[in-house]
């Protein structure tokens, strides 16, 4: 049957289209042409039939007009998203940038250098702040009292000497072992 409809095909100058029998076409036409005015067909009609029946149309027409009024929204809210992340995320890297070295002003007066070793040279360690006295006298850090270690003494002068706005440092404590100092 498929062979009979070849001949006559060829004997009118048709051709059938890549082994598919059932379309043909004038000799010198690709499939994908013929494919694609069929498929712009078909779409068209599906296009009249959607919009020209008049017991839906009216619907139908609604809701393609709500479903791009809703596709326009979507799109506008997501630019809306997409720049506000854009912009937090210039803020956030402005404001690492900003402080990025930290704060590299010394204290202002004693209290505030005093609390600022307290607060920096302690941190990290297993020195206990409560044996050890602390005082700031213009720039200058006295250190007083008693530690278990003299590895820990040294640390801890290290450690204060580091710290931004200390301009000396009167190292006064003492081992646990060492006897106190009576002077007469």
């Amino acid at each position: 049957m498929a062979g009979m409809r070849r001949r006559i095909a060829r004997s009118i100058g048709w051709t059938t289209l890549g082994g598919m029998d059932r379309m043909m076409a004038p000799t010198g036409v690709r499939k994908s042409s013929v494919a694609l005015g069929a498929g712009v067909t078909l779409a068209s009609l599906g296009a009249a039939l959607l919009f020209f029946d008049t017991a839906t149309a009216r619907r139908r027409a609604k809701l393609v007009a709500d479903k791009l009024v809703g596709l326009g929204v979507r799109g506008r809210k997501r630019l809306e998203r997409a720049t506000r992340m854009a912009q937090s995320e210039a803020h956030g890297a402005a404001q690492r940038l900003t402080h990025l070295g930290g704060d590299e002003s010394p204290p202002t007066n004693d209290v505030d250098l005093a609390n600022k070793v307290r607060s920096e040279a302690f941190r990290g360690t297993a020195i206990p702040l409560d044996r050890v006295n602390l005082r700031a006298e213009d720039g200058v850090i006295v250190l007083g009292g008693t530690l278990e270690d003299p590895e820990q003494i040294r640390e801890l002068e290290r450690r204060v000497r580091r710290i931004d706005g200390v301009r000396e440092v009167s190292n006064l404590l003492l081992p646990e072992d060492t006897p106190a100092r009576i002077e007469a």
